[in-house]
């Protein structure tokens, strides 16, 4: 974890891609110093002797959290004038469907997906049953569960991870001649795929696999998927 992760995180560099979540994150703070420093603010609340106030916190925290590491970039956003609305793009497509069909205009064939996309897809299926739903940590926002896991994270980042002043990447030649495979969601918006590119340029001997349909969490199928052949492969390697 390093500042610039962080700063990414907390200091308004995901807020580009999530305008709305982040001013739902911020607006639960009292000023606009606080908001210029949201995590400092929140830590204050989620260390605060009030447990109403560090439950607010916590929920709030979990909720930006989730609006960033889930797939809420596959949905529809619609603000009619009033209230927003989300819809997810499969119920689009259904619905373009179902009116190609009242056209009298057949539906467009689909190409069959190649052996290695079915057989990967199978797998990812399959994993996903092994593992929670849930694209972030299976926690509600707001039970103790989340309350815990939002001042951990909180804590390691006011802290930057309780690392030592030495960056990790300076002393990476300690580990290199392990073997490893590193796993990266390109749609990972809480740790950039920046990240996974800096580590490989400090360690190119590892192999990087960027998956382009996946988020943040093991949980995500397709990461799940990349995680058990990985595992596979390292087993035979270190056989």
């Amino acid at each position: 974890m390093r500042e610039v992760e962080i700063d990414w995180m907390f200091r308004g560099g995901a807020a580009a891609l999530f305008p709305k979540a982040w001013s739902s994150f911020v607006g639960q703070l009292d000023t606009e110093e606080e908001r210029r420093d949201p995590l400092t603010a929140y830590y204050m609340r989620l260390t605060s002797g009030d447990s109403a106030r560090r439950r607010a916190a916590a929920s709030a925290w979990a909720q930006w959290e989730m609006a960033v590491a889930g797939r809420t970039g596959s949905q529809l956003q619609v603000w009619d004038g009033e209230t927003w609305t989300s819809r997810s793009m499969t119920d689009q497509q259904r619905e373009k469907r179902l009116e190609r069909r009242g056209s009298g205009h057949p539906p467009k064939k689909q190409r069959p997906a190649s052996r290695e996309l079915e057989d990967g897809h199978s797998l990812a299926a399959s994993a996903s049953h092994l593992v929670p739903s849930s694209p972030v940590s299976g926690r509600v926002p707001g039970d103790d569960g989340s309350m815990a896991q939002a001042l951990l994270e909180c804590h390691y980042s006011m802290n930057a991870g309780f690392l030592l002043e030495q960056p990790l990447l300076d002393t990476i030649d300690r580990i290199r001649h392990i073997p490893c495979i590193m796993v990266q969601g390109r749609l990972d918006f809480v740790c950039p795929v920046r990240t996974a590119y800096d580590l490989h340029a400090a360690w190119p001997e590892a192999e990087l696999r960027i998956v382009p349909e996946a988020c943040h969490s093991m949980y995500d199928p397709h990461i799940t998927h990349e995680l058990v052949g990985a595992v596979a492969r390292m087993e035979e390697v270190c056989a």
